[in-house]
């Protein structure tokens, strides 16, 4: 499978994760969390993530869009780093925003708009002064901007 047709693939299925996701909860937005598919696919094609949420060498990614908390969780949840067997709700450990404390596999807690570019640059500076090679990954939307 080539790199194009796998971020197809995988946008395909977060797309229709994230339809179930908000649907079964009753609330959150489709519209939003699907615009960034591709991009969240092409990541988790793209990213070393390591033997799991815990590898401290893995590669970061930071989201900094609140409002796609249901992608970031179809996510999470793919790459095993969030329970499959719960669905987005208004408990712990999926809610309407990430939350670093009640999900502890996220990189930042995503509820403060405009601060991911900042979080962002501080790990990635972080690393690079501790000379290691991880990646961090940064998306943000317009509302950010």
């Amino acid at each position: 499978m080539s790199d194009f047709d796998f971020v197809k693939e995988k946008a395909r299925q977060y797309r229709g994760d994230t339809l179930h996701m908000v649907l079964k909860a009753g609330s959150g937005h489709v519209d939003g969390s699907c615009s960034i598919a591709e991009l969240i696919a092409l990541e988790n094609d793209k990213l070393a993530l390591g033997k799991g949420a815990d590898d401290p060498n893995r590669d970061k990614f930071i989201l900094s869009k609140g409002y796609v908390s249901t992608m970031s969780y179809t996510f999470l949840m793919d790459i095993g780093f969030a329970p499959k067997d719960k669905v987005r709700r208004y408990s712990i450990p999926f809610q309407g925003y990430l939350d670093l404390k009640k999900l502890p596999s996220l990189d930042c807690s995503k509820n403060s708009l405009g601060q991911g570019l900042v979080i962002a640059t501080e790990i990635a500076l972080g690393l690079k002064k501790q000379c290691r090679s991880e990646k961090v990954c940064f998306i943000t939307g317009d509302g950010a901007l």
